[in-house]
């Protein structure tokens, strides 16, 4: 994680050709080989939480500019937040289940207060995946938690 406070700018390793954009404007960049390329991201384009876009732009011999992709700045301390949950079809025995939210962490970890930990995969800083077993989906009115190694933990209540 990233200590904003003092931070001057970043260098970002990412795929592409030629040079990059940041918050929508261009930023000194490296090649590194055909398909990366190192970046210099200020201070100022991480300077808040929350997602930044970046694009990587080929000027010659073929314009053209790549799609989007989000760049997420977190604190050191993320909060998680949970925004949304939705159940897919039974898998295996289990349920999956997918969140959305913000400052989800790599160590995230979610649970069903009363009935303990979840197998939780991390997908992004925007979503985490768990695995619901089938006992726990009958009939019930449930109260998600999810924690990450610092800070409050996140409540989204679900039913099944």
């Amino acid at each position: 994680m990233i200590d904003l406070a003092r931070v001057r700018h970043v260098v970002l390793d990412m795929d592409g050709t030629l040079y990059s954009r940041a918050r929508g404007s261009p930023r000194e960049t490296m090649f590194v080989s055909g398909t990366q390329l190192r970046a210099v991201i200020l201070a100022s384009d991480i300077a808040a939480e929350g997602s930044a876009l970046l694009t990587v732009a080929n000027s010659v011999p073929n314009p053209s500019i790549s799609a989007a992709q989000p760049f997420a700045v977190m604190s050191s301390a993320p909060v998680p937040n949970i925004s949304a949950a939705t159940v897919s079809a039974l898998v295996n025995g289990e349920y999956p289940l997918l969140l959305i939210g913000t400052g989800f962490t790599p160590e995230s970890e979610v649970s069903l207060v009363g009935c303990g930990l979840l197998t939780t995969t991390y997908l992004s800083p925007w979503q985490l995946s768990a695995m619901l077993p089938c006992s726990l989906t009958e009939n019930g009115d449930y109260l998600l938690e999810v924690t990450n190694q610092a800070g409050d933990p996140a409540y989204f209540r679900v039913e099944f």
